[in-house]
Protein backbone atom coordinates (compact mmCIF):
# COMPACT_ATOMS: atom_id res chain seq x y z
CA UNK A 1 0.00 0.00 0.00
CA UNK A 2 1.00 3.64 -0.54
CA UNK A 3 2.74 5.50 2.60
CA UNK A 4 2.67 9.27 2.50
CA UNK A 5 5.15 11.26 4.01
CA UNK A 6 6.64 14.83 3.78
CA UNK A 7 9.74 16.07 1.69
CA UNK A 8 10.88 19.90 2.11
CA UNK A 9 12.76 20.89 -0.54
CA UNK A 10 15.23 23.68 0.92
CA UNK A 11 16.81 26.15 -1.43
CA UNK A 12 20.52 25.59 -1.22
CA UNK A 13 22.67 28.25 -3.27
CA UNK A 14 25.08 27.13 -5.38
CA UNK A 15 28.10 29.56 -6.41
CA UNK A 16 30.24 30.06 -9.18
CA UNK A 17 32.83 31.78 -7.87
CA UNK A 18 33.87 35.41 -8.81
CA UNK A 19 35.81 35.88 -12.23
CA UNK A 20 37.89 38.68 -13.07
CA UNK A 21 37.66 40.54 -16.28
CA UNK A 22 40.01 43.57 -17.00
CA UNK A 23 38.61 46.51 -18.71
CA UNK A 24 40.52 46.45 -21.75
CA UNK A 25 39.94 42.99 -22.38
CA UNK A 26 36.05 43.80 -22.57
CA UNK A 27 37.08 46.56 -24.67
CA UNK A 28 39.36 45.55 -27.14
CA UNK A 29 37.71 41.54 -27.56
CA UNK A 30 36.67 41.26 -30.98
CA UNK A 31 33.54 39.34 -30.29
CA UNK A 32 30.89 39.55 -27.24
CA UNK A 33 33.33 38.99 -24.07
CA UNK A 34 30.66 39.37 -21.50
CA UNK A 35 28.17 36.64 -23.22
CA UNK A 36 30.87 34.31 -23.10
CA UNK A 37 32.01 34.98 -19.53
CA UNK A 38 27.61 34.68 -19.02
CA UNK A 39 28.04 30.95 -20.57
CA UNK A 40 31.09 29.82 -18.33
CA UNK A 41 28.94 31.03 -15.22
CA UNK A 42 26.03 29.00 -16.09
CA UNK A 43 28.25 25.68 -17.18
CA UNK A 44 30.11 26.03 -13.56
CA UNK A 45 26.89 26.15 -11.91
CA UNK A 46 25.48 23.33 -14.06
CA UNK A 47 28.70 20.80 -13.08
CA UNK A 48 28.44 21.77 -9.53
CA UNK A 49 24.87 21.43 -8.97
CA UNK A 50 25.31 17.98 -11.38
CA UNK A 51 27.36 17.14 -8.30
CA UNK A 52 24.55 17.48 -5.74
CA UNK A 53 21.68 15.98 -7.71
CA UNK A 54 24.00 12.89 -7.99
CA UNK A 55 25.16 12.34 -4.76
CA UNK A 56 24.62 15.75 -2.81
CA UNK A 57 24.17 14.54 0.95
CA UNK A 58 21.10 16.99 1.52
CA UNK A 59 22.17 18.69 4.28
CA UNK A 60 24.31 21.62 3.13
CA UNK A 61 23.46 20.25 -0.56
CA UNK A 62 20.62 19.37 -2.44
CA UNK A 63 20.05 15.37 -2.07
CA UNK A 64 21.42 13.26 -4.78
CA UNK A 65 19.29 10.89 -6.46
CA UNK A 66 22.38 7.84 -5.48
CA UNK A 67 22.21 9.00 -1.95
CA UNK A 68 18.70 8.49 -1.66
CA UNK A 69 18.16 5.37 -4.08
CA UNK A 70 18.25 1.87 -2.33
CA UNK A 71 20.37 -0.48 -4.01
CA UNK A 72 19.20 -3.23 -6.52
CA UNK A 73 22.15 -5.54 -6.89
CA UNK A 74 25.64 -6.12 -6.70
CA UNK A 75 28.12 -7.14 -9.76
CA UNK A 76 29.11 -10.85 -9.89
CA UNK A 77 32.97 -10.48 -10.42
CA UNK A 78 35.15 -8.15 -8.27
CA UNK A 79 35.39 -4.08 -10.47
CA UNK A 80 33.90 -5.50 -13.23
CA UNK A 81 30.70 -4.33 -14.28
CA UNK A 82 29.05 -6.20 -17.79
CA UNK A 83 25.51 -6.84 -18.81
CA UNK A 84 24.57 -9.57 -16.57
CA UNK A 85 24.70 -7.22 -13.74
CA UNK A 86 22.66 -4.62 -15.57
CA UNK A 87 20.13 -6.82 -16.09
CA UNK A 88 19.92 -7.69 -12.11
CA UNK A 89 19.75 -3.98 -11.64
CA UNK A 90 17.07 -3.81 -13.96
CA UNK A 91 14.80 -6.08 -12.59
CA UNK A 92 15.50 -5.30 -9.07
CA UNK A 93 13.27 -2.47 -9.90
CA UNK A 94 9.44 -3.14 -9.91
CA UNK A 95 7.85 -3.21 -13.50
CA UNK A 96 5.88 -0.64 -12.92
CA UNK A 97 8.94 2.28 -13.28
CA UNK A 98 10.49 -0.13 -16.21
CA UNK A 99 7.93 1.59 -18.41
CA UNK A 100 9.92 5.14 -17.67
CA UNK A 101 13.12 3.41 -16.99
CA UNK A 102 17.20 4.41 -18.11
CA UNK A 103 20.19 3.89 -17.07
CA UNK A 104 23.10 6.21 -15.93
CA UNK A 105 26.19 5.53 -15.15
CA UNK A 106 29.74 6.90 -15.46
CA UNK A 107 31.65 7.52 -19.18
CA UNK A 108 34.19 4.56 -18.32
CA UNK A 109 31.29 2.45 -17.71
CA UNK A 110 29.99 3.03 -20.95
CA UNK A 111 33.27 2.13 -22.25
CA UNK A 112 34.10 -1.27 -20.54
CA UNK A 113 29.71 -2.03 -21.97
CA UNK A 114 30.82 -1.57 -25.33
CA UNK A 115 34.34 -3.82 -25.33
CA UNK A 116 32.51 -5.91 -23.75
CA UNK A 117 29.26 -5.61 -26.31
CA UNK A 118 32.09 -5.92 -29.25
CA UNK A 119 34.26 -8.65 -27.64
CA UNK A 120 31.83 -11.34 -27.27
CA UNK A 121 29.02 -10.38 -29.89
CA UNK A 122 26.53 -9.13 -27.35
CA UNK A 123 25.60 -5.91 -28.95
CA UNK A 124 21.95 -7.38 -28.67
CA UNK A 125 21.72 -5.86 -25.54
CA UNK A 126 24.09 -2.82 -26.47
CA UNK A 127 22.41 -1.19 -29.59
CA UNK A 128 24.53 1.83 -30.78
CA UNK A 129 22.11 4.92 -31.43
CA UNK A 130 21.51 6.18 -35.33
CA UNK A 131 22.65 9.21 -36.51
CA UNK A 132 19.79 11.54 -36.49
CA UNK A 133 17.54 8.90 -35.33
CA UNK A 134 16.84 6.32 -32.62
CA UNK A 135 19.83 6.95 -29.15
CA UNK A 136 21.58 4.09 -28.26
CA UNK A 137 20.26 1.61 -25.67
CA UNK A 138 20.74 -1.39 -23.37
CA UNK A 139 18.25 -3.93 -23.29
CA UNK A 140 16.18 -1.43 -24.85
CA UNK A 141 16.16 0.89 -22.68
CA UNK A 142 18.41 4.96 -23.10
CA UNK A 143 21.08 5.67 -20.88
CA UNK A 144 22.05 8.40 -19.61
CA UNK A 145 26.11 8.85 -18.81
CA UNK A 146 26.71 11.16 -16.02
CA UNK A 147 30.39 11.48 -15.00
CA UNK A 148 29.26 12.33 -11.48
CA UNK A 149 28.64 8.98 -10.88
CA UNK A 150 31.36 6.67 -9.61
CA UNK A 151 33.49 4.76 -11.77
CA UNK A 152 34.52 1.27 -11.25
CA UNK A 153 35.86 0.78 -7.81
CA UNK A 154 35.60 -1.07 -5.17
CA UNK A 155 31.85 -0.56 -2.96
CA UNK A 156 30.91 2.48 -5.76
CA UNK A 157 27.45 3.12 -6.79
CA UNK A 158 28.69 2.41 -10.37
CA UNK A 159 25.49 2.29 -12.43
CA UNK A 160 21.95 3.18 -11.67
CA UNK A 161 18.44 2.17 -12.94
CA UNK A 162 15.14 3.31 -12.98
CA UNK A 163 12.49 5.66 -13.50
CA UNK A 164 14.05 9.26 -12.97
CA UNK A 165 10.72 11.13 -13.37
CA UNK A 166 10.45 10.76 -9.58
CA UNK A 167 13.75 12.50 -8.36
CA UNK A 168 12.20 16.35 -8.13
CA UNK A 169 14.57 19.24 -9.15
CA UNK A 170 13.35 23.18 -7.42
CA UNK A 171 15.01 25.62 -8.53
CA UNK A 172 13.89 28.76 -6.92
CA UNK A 173 15.09 31.23 -9.91
CA UNK A 174 17.34 30.45 -12.82
CA UNK A 175 21.32 31.68 -12.66
CA UNK A 176 21.65 34.99 -11.74
CA UNK A 177 24.57 37.07 -12.98
CA UNK A 178 25.78 39.63 -11.15
CA UNK A 179 28.27 42.66 -12.13
CA UNK A 180 30.39 45.01 -9.80
CA UNK A 181 32.36 47.50 -11.63
CA UNK A 182 33.75 48.61 -7.88
CA UNK A 183 34.58 45.62 -6.29
CA UNK A 184 38.26 45.77 -8.09
CA UNK A 185 37.86 49.06 -9.56
CA UNK A 186 42.03 50.22 -8.27
CA UNK A 187 43.00 47.14 -10.58
CA UNK A 188 40.87 48.39 -13.44
CA UNK A 189 38.85 44.91 -13.31
CA UNK A 190 35.48 44.16 -13.15
CA UNK A 191 33.81 41.19 -11.24
CA UNK A 192 31.09 38.45 -12.29
CA UNK A 193 29.28 36.14 -10.07
CA UNK A 194 26.60 33.70 -10.89
CA UNK A 195 24.64 32.58 -8.49
CA UNK A 196 21.67 29.96 -7.85
CA UNK A 197 19.22 28.85 -5.37
CA UNK A 198 18.40 24.53 -5.72
CA UNK A 199 17.36 21.75 -4.15
CA UNK A 200 16.36 18.09 -4.94
CA UNK A 201 14.67 15.05 -3.31
CA UNK A 202 13.90 11.65 -4.75
CA UNK A 203 9.79 11.25 -3.77
CA UNK A 204 9.84 7.18 -4.14
CA UNK A 205 12.86 5.21 -2.91
CA UNK A 206 11.49 2.41 -4.92
CA UNK A 207 11.65 3.64 -8.30
CA UNK A 208 15.41 4.02 -8.88
CA UNK A 209 18.18 1.55 -7.38
CA UNK A 210 21.76 1.62 -7.66
CA UNK A 211 24.35 -1.37 -8.86
CA UNK A 212 27.06 -1.78 -5.96
CA UNK A 213 30.55 -3.15 -7.37
CA UNK A 214 31.82 -5.72 -5.74
CA UNK A 215 35.06 -5.67 -4.42
CA UNK A 216 36.98 -4.68 -0.72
Amino acid sequence: DTVFGNVALNAWKASSDYMLLSRELIQDSAFNIEQYITSLIAERIGRLTNTAYTVGAGTTTPHGVITAASEGAVTDVTLVVDFDDLLNLKHSVDPAYRNNGKFMFNDSVLKALKKTAIASANQSLWQPGIIGGAPATIDGDEYVVNNDMAAITAQSHSAAYGDFKKFLIRDVTGVEVLRSDQLNMLKNQITYLGFMRTDSALIDTGAVKYLRTLGS
